[in-house]
């Protein structure tokens, strides 16, 4: 469980820095790192609210990612 928060929280931090030198490589990896979070929260069992708020942040980056472009 904390592993797979970890992978989440370096995934989101390591698109966000990629983001801004490079927009859609940012973009890419953090959706996989909200998708493996997921996962690994699913699988553990915890909770499903928490277990949504990975797809949250995907929807979120989406939005951003459209907002950018335009």
């Amino acid at each position: 469980m904390i592993i797979g928060f970890v992978l989440m929280t370096l995934f989101l931090i390591f698109g966000i820095l990629i983001k801004f030198t490079k927009f859609v490589f940012g973009a890419v990896f953090g959706v996989i790192g909200a998708v493996i979070g997921t996962i690994v929260l699913v699988f553990v069992g915890i909770h499903l609210l928490f277990a949504l708020l990975p797809i949250v942040l995907i929807v979120f980056l989406i939005l951003a990612c459209r907002k950018m472009i335009r």
